[in-house]
């Protein structure tokens, strides 16, 4: 299963939630290649909002935000510890 396909699972559990969540989507990888079909269905929902970078300090400091998951950068990790972010890494190739 390529990435975005697993992006894909995971818009569609967003998406598909009976309360809605809101999200932000910063895809700031320039390899990360999501099919025009995720970005429009994200997009049409009103729920998402997939942006190529977000500036993340102001992200986790905005009183909407409750959580985060990331890819598990250095970066990415200390920020959202800092600002005491529940914080879930991505999980390994055996999904644990």
């Amino acid at each position: 299963m390529s990435p975005p396909e697993h992006l894909g699972y995971l818009f569609d559990v967003l998406l598909d939630l009976e309360e809605p969540m809101p999200f932000l989507f910063a895809a700031a990888s320039p390899s990360l290649q999501l099919p025009d079909s995720v970005r429009e269905k994200v997009a049409a929902s009103g729920r998402g909002l997939i942006v190529p970078w977000a500036p993340q300090q102001t992200v986790f400091q905005h009183l909407a935000t409750g959580w985060v998951i990331s890819h598990c950068g250095a970066g990415g990790t200390a920020e959202a510890l800092a600002q005491g972010m529940p914080h879930r890494t991505n999980l390994n190739r055996k999904g644990v």
